[in-house]
């Protein structure tokens, strides 16, 4: 009722409208996700499991090595990326 009363509804924008900005999307995406077409089909393996540490740790004091370690990641996936466009420019060369 007071939700209505206000227009809430008319007054708010959803938070998707800002994660959704290509400047903000980028700095939350998963840089290891590669995007796959067909059914995935999850592990359920108890060794499959990790721990979610930015949620369940999040009391823990120092992130930084492993905020240092996800840098290291994201680089190297952008690196890899690039090298495989490099490649393939490569080879349509040879072709």
């Amino acid at each position: 009722m007071e939700r209505a009363k206000l227009s809430l509804t008319k007054r708010t924008t959803s938070l998707w409208s800002y994660v959704n900005q290509p400047e903000v999307l980028h700095t939350i995406l998963n840089p290891l996700y590669e995007p796959n077409n067909s059914v995935i089909w999850p592990s359920v393996a108890p060794m499959s499991f990790n721990l979610w540490s930015n949620v369940y740790l999040r009391w823990v004091i120092n992130q930084k090595p492993e905020q240092e370690r996800w840098k290291a990641v994201t680089t190297l996936k952008e690196r890899e990326k690039e090298l495989r466009l490099f490649a393939g420019r490569l080879r349509r060369r040879l072709l």
